[in-house]
């Protein structure tokens, strides 16, 4: 477009001389003006769109913030609750029956737990099927915000648009359409070793509910109706059921990434976290009250208190003699007779307590990836980035091992254990003779003073040769530092405890030396794990040599091999040695209940944390 001008001058001669100029104008204005609207239009849009998105992230982080509050009050409330009822006992009676309010709270959150896990899993089913249908639905970054990318790129569009798009896509994944329910893989999907040790656990667990299930069989048979515990009944019934529902939910899913129904889903893992742990206390208290009271029935078994003459007649129990209390009696009695008092019982209350604090840590795995947002989980490709599938989910479950350079420490290791278990042998059939019981003794004294030299001298060549190793930036070490420092404290107190009773009582000084040496090579061992946890191979040749593998193995198996010598044989040998006489039948007794398992379970988390480091240290970054 043209624009003209007149201007006139004077020229020499006095004559005024027109002049015409002509102006050009860029026809490009137009345009650079469009544009630059366009992009006014763009800023506007996009703060508008950003104080939309922010009252929203305000209003989830509000509700989000209250739900994982009062869920952490909700989980404090159960634990706390549980463990009074547990100590103090309060009972409830309803005509000839008493119902101990500690059964039916664990009745009642036993049904509570099952519930939100029957709603879970029929879900969690529902959605996999539908994106089994499905399976190409993409998340947040992926082929759609790249391709829109590019075109806005190539549309010569500002970074603004950019911006505003990527967040638009990122709120359209997380925020607007939650990805329902995702799987991590790799590292982040949890131990299979662990999951292994947590289905032992629980078939121990089981076997101990079933015995105590069928104590309260035998005695509504003998006794009849006056003997029977309703509520305990169900709690045996009930708690197997949910124990079994945990394990195979867990075992299949521990690497679930849970974006919907967050509210309840907080509220639900906290309450199977929180009834973990006061299952967890229950049968610590629960179990020493048992050996306290066949401790003191076979202390007094002359006693009139506890005499009877019981004969089985066509069905019938008879009882000579009967105190004030006929239910409590005809139950004590009865009791004789269930498989409460069968020998294999005191050998597994560790099981369920040790199957309990592993359920806790899956648990609390969960609960870190509940309501993590998607494209965090998503596998990238040229074609985008796509949900996880419930096939890849289940693919997870498939294991392969490089056996190279752990072979020698495995089979060492093997040879320990199989060692282990004649002498484990020898010494029981020592222990029931008592004109070899001070055999068995020794024997226990010397497997163990073994053990626990050949895991200090392993840790120590280990330690040096897997400091060698690149170190991760960024590891995955939260959960089982906890696990492993948990124990520690009641290392020092058994210790503590059995050193002070030995030489108080004049004890076995091998004991004293063995206990301390113990918490030696613990303290050794556990630096060792938490640095080992935090290395990689990131080059070709610490990938082929493998700096310390072979010791790393033998740690493994040596580790388990310490945790069924101790399981099988500490509990026998414990009346041999001074603890009962200084301390007293029931504080020794809650002692021993109290910190027993939990070393034990320092022993086999111990070879779970060293069995990672077998695999993920040994491998880059």
């Amino acid at each position: 477009m043209r624009s003209s001008s007149v201007r006139t001058a004077d020229v020499a001669g006095g004559k005024p001389a027109l002049t015409i100029a002509f102006r050009q104008r860029s026809s490009s204005m137009p345009c650079a003006t469009g544009r630059l609207r366009r992009q006014e239009r763009r800023r506007v849009q996009s703060r508008s769109f950003s104080v939309d998105l922010s009252r929203k992230q305000n209003e989830d982080m509000l509700w989000s913030n209250l739900a994982s509050l009062l869920s952490y009050i909700y989980a404090t409330l159960i634990v706390v609750f549980g463990g009074v009822m547990t100590v103090l006992q309060p009972s409830l009676r309803i005509g000839r029956h008493t119902i101990e309010l500690d059964d039916a709270f664990a009745c009642t959150v036993c049904v509570l737990g099952l519930l939100w896990l029957v709603f879970l899993h029929t879900d969690l089913a529902f959605h996999d099927a539908r994106r089994s249908r499905a399976p190409t639905m993409s998340c947040g970054r992926g082929s759609d915000s790249s391709s829109s990318g590019s075109d806005h790129r190539n549309s010569g569009s500002d970074a603004e648009s950019v911006v505003t798009k990527d967040a638009l896509d990122w709120k359209g994944c997380y925020l607007g359409q939650p990805n329902g329910y995702t799987y991590l893989t790799g590292r982040h999907s949890g131990s299979f070793y662990l999951k292994a040790g947590m289905t032992v656990f629980c078939c121990g667990h089981l076997i101990h509910e079933g015995l105590l299930l069928g104590q309260e069989i035998i005695a509504w048979m003998h006794a009849g109706e006056v003997c029977t515990d309703i509520a305990l009944l169900l709690v045996h019934t009930l708690r197997p059921l949910f124990s079994f529902y945990q394990l195979y939910f867990l075992f299949k899913y521990s690497n679930i990434v849970i974006n919907r129904w967050l509210i309840l889903a907080k509220f639900g893992i906290m309450h199977c976290f929180a009834t973990t742990l006061a299952f967890w206390f229950r049968t610590i208290v629960n179990d020493a009250y048992g050996d306290v009271i066949k401790a003191s029935k076979a202390k007094n078994a002359g006693a009139s208190a506890l005499r009877a003459n019981v004969s089985f007649l066509g069905g019938e129990l008879y009882f000579s003699e009967r105190p004030h209390f006929e239910s409590n009696w005809s139950c004590a009695v009865a009791d004789l007779f269930s498989p409460a008092y069968m020998r294999p019982v005191p050998y597994l209350y560790p099981f369920t307590i040790e199957f309990n604090l592993v359920l806790a840590g899956v648990w609390f795995i969960v609960l870190q990836n509940l309501g993590t947002s998607a494209h965090r989980h998503c596998y990238r490709s040229k074609t985008g980035c796509s949900a996880v599938t419930q096939e890849v989910a289940e693919n997870n479950l498939v294991i392969s091992a490089d056996c190279h350079s752990a072979n020698r420490g495995l089979f060492a290791g093997f040879v320990v254990l199989l060692v282990s278990i004649v002498v484990m042998v020898i010494f029981y059939v020592a222990l029931l003779d008592e004109r070899y019981s001070s055999t068995g003794v020794a024997v226990y004294l010397g497997q163990e003073g073994v053990l626990v030299a050949l895991a200090f001298v392993a840790c120590l060549l280990a330690y040096g040769r897997v400091a060698t190793l690149d170190v991760n930036g960024h590891p995955i070490t939260m959960l089982d530092d906890f696990l492993l420092f948990i124990p520690i404290p009641f290392y020092f107190v058994h210790a503590t405890l059995v050193v002070i009773a030995e030489l108080e009582e004049g004890g076995s000084y091998v004991r004293m030396a063995l206990q301390l040496f113990s918490v030696v090579q613990v303290v050794t061992q556990t630096p060792l794990i938490i640095d080992g946890l935090r290395r990689c191979s990131n080059s070709p040749a610490l990938r082929y040599k493998k700096p310390g593998r072979e010791i790393v193995s033998f740690l493994i198996v040596l580790n388990i091999t310490m945790w069924i010598v101790y399981t099988f044989e500490s509990k026998a040998v414990g009346k041999f040695f001074m603890g009962t006489g200084y301390f007293g039948l029931r504080a020794w007794v809650f002692v021993e209940h109290t910190t027993v398992p939990l070393m034990l379970f320092y022993r086999f988390h111990s070879s779970v944390c060293l069995a990672d480091i077998w695999k993920s240290a040994y491998e880059a970054e």
